[in-house]
């Protein structure tokens, strides 16, 4: 089912932003997120990169953990 957001906006639903920056934090009420571990990500990526330099293939998809950040917004 697909729901648009500025419905969820109307009826006083917040939808959770998905960066979990300091931003999330620093306004009132905090804003439920999910992190999405970017320094995990650019770590994962610099690994993909020095491989193909170095001539090894990696994998054309991967999965990285996420965590669901429950906070006033929710």
């Amino acid at each position: 089912m697909i729901i648009n957001p500025s419905y969820l906006l109307s009826e006083g639903y917040i939808r959770p932003s998905a960066d979990n920056s300091s931003a999330s934090t620093s306004i009132t009420p905090k804003l439920t997120t999910v992190d999405q571990h970017m320094d995990q990500c650019g770590w994962t990526m610099a690994d993909v990169v020095i491989k193909a330099i170095n001539g090894v293939s990696s994998p054309r998809v991967m999965h990285l953990n996420t965590d669901f950040v429950v906070r006033e917004s929710a």
